[in-house]
């Protein structure tokens, strides 16, 4: 197949070119970006938390002592 520039091809051919582009491009986008279940996903976010070190404030403590600055 020879490559044509976009000077030499015909109205038709670009339309369809651009159509063509346009429409790989909108499947690049409708396309799920994680396949996984929502359970797959929810297993992998609890496999992967680690627990707090002793003594860290709580999540309410830090909220606390922003607010009383």
């Amino acid at each position: 197949m020879t490559v044509k520039g976009i000077s030499d091809m015909s109205r038709d051919e670009l339309q369809a070119l651009i159509e063509r582009t346009v429409d790989q491009r909108m499947q690049m986008w409708l396309k799920p970006a994680d396949t996984r279940s929502v359970k797959e996903i929810v297993e992998s976010t609890k496999h992967l938390r680690k627990p707090p070190r002793p003594g860290t404030p709580s999540v309410v403590e830090l909220l606390r002592e922003d607010r009383d600055r």
